[in-house]
């Protein structure tokens, strides 16, 4: 649930009202924090962090131990892994926090996950950013 339509709409009157006053008196605009130093773009999967996974996976003897294998043939670090008991159906989640890892090296580890026989679902998955 958002603020609702009178609030937000008096928050964006006032922006506009701010704004139009800033133009009027030539005021300058808001600034951009500077670095200090050029800043290099990077693609997507040279990007480096920390990943929640969360599988789905059949439930049988073995099938940790090839995703964990997968991982780590990427060099992915496992930080703490969960696998739930009573889920039934055959098929258990399977949820692991991992270490630091480039996004490509992840992308690399999910197409193999996904291409094993004991793979039930897409993989969900979340980066984890460390704010301490």
């Amino acid at each position: 649930r958002g603020a609702g339509p009178d609030a937000t709409s008096s928050a964006l009157l006032a922006d506009l009202a701010e704004a139009a006053k800033n133009l009027r008196d030539k005021a300058p605009g808001p600034t951009i924090p500077q670095s200090g130093g050029k800043m290099k773009l990077i693609g997507q999967g040279e990007s480096v962090g920390r990943f929640y996974v969360r599988l789905e996976v059949e439930d049988r003897p073995g099938v940790l131990a090839q995703v964990a294998g997968i991982f780590g043939a990427e060099k992915i670090g496992i930080s703490s892994v969960l696998q739930p008991e009573g889920h039934g159906a055959g098929s258990v989640p399977l949820v692991f926090l991992l270490e630091q890892a480039s996004e490509s090296a992840l992308q690399k580890a999910i197409a193999a996950i996904s291409k094993l026989p004991n793979s039930r679902k897409p993989a969900h998955i979340l980066r984890v950013e460390d704010l301490g």
